[in-house]
């Protein structure tokens, strides 16, 4: 049954080959046909206006501008210059003054106005003169007070000092000039202890740039600074 089976689906598998085959070829065949048929009814046609030459283009006419004629110049008169006549000056006519007579005064009335001149020169008082250290101890004497607060009001007593119980006065000087400007300060006299002395300096190096009174001529005043405990 099987043997038979396999013979029949060679047969048909055969029988399908040769039937696309022979319709293969007929197909072919029908095909080739139209393509010939084709070829044969194909025509061109060329026409002459192709290869008809364009129409050159119109030639460009450029306008040629004649340059302009050169003026010639025109030639410069020469102006003829007039001798100047040279201007004489006048004499000016000096006019005659009349002659003055002198009149002689008597001597007597000038002897006597001499001795009125002499009278008054000796009547003037002279004023007396004001040194300029006087000047600058009537500064001080008027204006100590206010410098010394000042200076008391930014004074700090150390407390390592009074800690240590240290007592004592620093004497500082200070310039001032005719402006009210401190120009300068120092420690004349020092006390026992350096915490003093340098408390005593920063209280002045404070109030530096401060507006002080204002002397006559440069001035110099020595200000004392105490610390005490109480």
């Amino acid at each position: 049954m099987a043997t038979k089976r396999l013979t029949q689906k060679s047969y048909f598998i055969s029988f399908l080959i040769h039937s696309v085959v022979f319709f293969g070829y007929l197909w072919f065949i029908n095909t080739k046909t139209d393509i010939t048929k084709a070829s044969e009814n194909v025509s061109f046609e060329i026409s002459l206006s192709q290869f008809v030459q364009p129409t050159p283009p119109a030639p460009i006419v450029e306008e040629i501008i004649p340059p302009k004629p050169i003026e010639k110049p025109k030639p410069i008169k020469k102006e003829v210059v007039k001798p100047v006549k040279p201007i004489v000056k006048e004499k000016p006519v000096v006019p005659i003054e009349p002659v003055k007579e002198v009149v002689q005064e008597p001597v007597e009335e000038i002897i006597e106005s001499k001795e009125i001149v002499q009278e008054t020169k000796s009547s003037v008082t002279p004023q007396p003169v004001i040194s300029s250290e006087q000047i600058s101890k009537a500064f001080v004497q008027t204006n100590f007070t206010i410098i010394r607060d000042m200076v008391l009001r930014n004074l700090i007593y150390p407390g390592m000092a009074k800690r240590m119980g240290h007592t004592g006065v620093v004497e500082m000087t200070l310039v001032i000039d005719a402006n009210g400007r401190l120009l300068k300060y120092f420690i004349s006299k020092k006390s026992h202890s350096k915490l003093l002395d340098k408390a005593a300096l920063d209280s002045v190096e404070k109030v530096a740039k401060a507006d002080f009174p204002k002397p006559q001529v440069k001035s110099t005043i020595i200000l004392p600074v105490s610390f005490r405990l109480n």
